[in-house]
């Protein structure tokens, strides 16, 4: 076996990542090293390859690497166990009204340790987010805790750890390094593009529903500057939504540069990615033919079905991903629905002795979903069998298949809904992947402190742009080039954040230095044991028995004769 030291770990690293789990459990089990021992011969840039190989090895390595801080100075500046989790300003207001409380708080700092300068009797100003309790309630009991292998916040293990993790292995985003990860890369950063997106879909959805009311307007009851405005509003409608089209391509042709840059080009060829550019495609056509109807059609679904992208609110997204998942299992029993009606259907189209057409597939169709037992308009004159037949068919249809499908949909619903947390953790762990890739590209050290003001001025500039063509009639020569400018800006401002871990230079065109991941966790409530009830069985049964004491003895006190004759 191998010897308990870092050099074996820093080994399997390189050479056999399966072996790591085992590996661990022995070194717990016998006493190993502690984290930052074990990190001292760990090479961030492993642990990447180790998430491909193994993702339970990388899972627990995370877990063994982490530990309680060394504290520099436990008397002047001890760990704290207590801090405020209440949320900070506007924004955390909002964010906490549409999310569950959290559990941890996670800070990615330079420092490995709880330092403290005994010298000036002052510790680093970072420290106070995790010992404040000044904000309020709630204040909840705490353990803190250190990650002592740095340079974690990266596009690089992002990249991998989304690629290895699949619906197989959910239970790794339990890791609760990871899962600070994703809350530091989302909340200060990738949450901006979501809010964007959502923001920039409701736009053009009321742009779209202004085009389909002049297209389905009575002339009669339409007054001719309403008409007027309409029309300019399905005009602004196809310039904007065309305009968001090439700021997304743009967008993912930031993806996959930034995937290339890693030497992962291949993982940009998924099913959502592949989505992605259907959805960038589509509207671009549109803008070359506004008439063509089909793809105005999905166009407009597209529009709706992107409302139900809500990954900023984990409380509404962990109800809405259960729904979306259905299609996952419904294969085979799809399979054995489509056969079922596809023999009915054979069955009586050779009885009734009709043509198979267009006509008779509908009838066929309306009568086994609908469980029409009377066969419908199929035949005129129907034999006895057929009449035997028909409500057999409908029987077997409606009660068997649909009931087989149905209680198939309902297990699946049951299943999604016990992992919804771990599949929200999954979206939100590829939306922050996607974010950091793009980090790689698009510049984040233009204009930080700007940013906030230039995207409201962008998008103010873009609303009054849409409705001075669509009041004054105004036929500008490229509004789509205008909507696409502003809108590139807005999203170029969502990623303006230099002082951030994973930015490539920070504000004066430097590297960042490493940085570790700290957490703060909230400690849970254990649910008491047997031991706790009969302890509190014999607190009551003693405050009972001191209670039946207590008036006896006084009444006896107060009605004895007083031995010294006193009254």
């Amino acid at each position: 076996a191998a010897a308990l030291t870092a050099e074996s770990l820093s080994v399997f690293s390189r050479l056999d990542a399966t072996c790591i789990p085992l590996f661990l459990q022995r070194m717990a089990v016998h006493g190993g090293l502690q984290p930052q021992d074990l990190a001292a011969l760990m090479d961030p840039r492993d642990l990447p390859r180790v998430v491909g190989e193994c993702p339970a090895a990388a899972d627990a390595m995370l877990s063994a690497l982490s530990g309680r801080p060394v504290c520099e100075s436990e008397g002047w500046h001890p760990l704290p166990t207590r801090t405020s989790f209440a949320p900070l300003g506007i924004w955390g207001m909002m964010r906490d009204a549409i999310n569950p409380s959290r559990e941890f708080i996670p800070i990615c700092e330079k420092d490995s340790m709880w330092s403290y300068d005994t010298a000036v009797y002052e510790a680093p100003e970072w420290h106070t987010r995790l010992e404040n309790t000044k904000l309020g309630k709630p204040i909840r009991d705490v353990d803190i805790w250190v990650c002592h292998i740095p340079e974690l916040v990266t596009p690089n293990f992002l990249a991998a750890w989304c690629q290895a993790i699949d619906d197989s292995n959910l239970g790794a985003y339990n890791n609760k390094v990871v899962r600070c990860i994703l809350e530091l890369v989302w909340w200060n950063g990738a949450v901006k593009v979501d809010l964007l997106n959502f923001f920039l879909t409701v736009w053009g959805l009321i742009l779209l529903v202004l085009g389909t009311l002049l297209r389905g307007g009575d002339a009669e009851f339409v007054d001719d500057s309403i008409e007027k405005f309409l029309e300019w509003g399905g005009r602004a409608s196809v310039d904007f939504i065309a305009a968001r089209a090439l700021v997304d391509t743009a967008h993912e042709a930031a993806q996959f540069y930034g995937l290339f840059k890693l030497n992962r080009g291949r993982a940009y060829l998924n099913a959502g990615n592949v989505l992605d550019v259907f959805r960038c495609i589509v509207p671009a056509v549109m803008f070359y033919n506004p008439e063509l109807k089909l793809v105005r059609i999905m166009v407009i679904l597209m529009y709706w079905v992107r409302l139900l992208e809500v990954s900023f609110s984990e409380s509404l997204a962990r109800e809405l991903l259960p729904i979306q998942r259905l299609a996952h299992g419904l294969g085979p029993a799809l399979i054995v629905a489509f056969i079922g009606f596809c023999a009915l259907t054979h069955a009586y189209c050779a009885l009734a002795e009709v043509p198979f057409n267009n006509a008779f597939l509908q009838q066929s169709f309306s009568m086994l979903i609908t469980a029409d037992v009377t066969g419908g308009d199929i035949v005129t004159d129907p034999t006895l069998l057929q009449r035997i037949f028909t409500p057999l068919a409908v029987c077997a249809f409606s009660i068997f298949f649909l009931n087989i499908f149905i209680g198939v949909i309902g297990e699946n619903y049951s299943i999604q809904k016990q992992v919804s947390h771990l599949v929200f953790l999954q979206v939100r762990a590829g939306l922050c992947n996607t974010y950091m890739l793009r980090s790689t590209v698009i510049p984040g050290w233009l204009f930080p402190k700007a940013a906030g003001p230039a995207a409201v001025v962008a998008g103010i500039s873009m609303a009054v742009l849409q409705a001075w063509v669509m009041l004054t009639d105004a036929d500008l020569k490229s509004p789509p080039v205008v909507f696409a400018c502003c809108q590139a800006t807005m999203l170029l401002c969502c990623y303006q954040n230099a002082h951030e871990p994973w930015a490539r230079y920070d504000e004066q065109g430097r590297p960042p230095p490493p940085h570790y991941i700290w957490y703060a966790e909230a400690r849970q409530d254990e649910p008491p044991t047997q031991l706790d009830d009969m302890q509190h069985c014999l607190r009551d049964l003693r405050d009972h028995l001191r209670c039946a004491k207590s008036p006896v003895n006084s009444r006896t006190r107060s009605f004895a004769p007083d031995p010294a004759g006193r009254s």
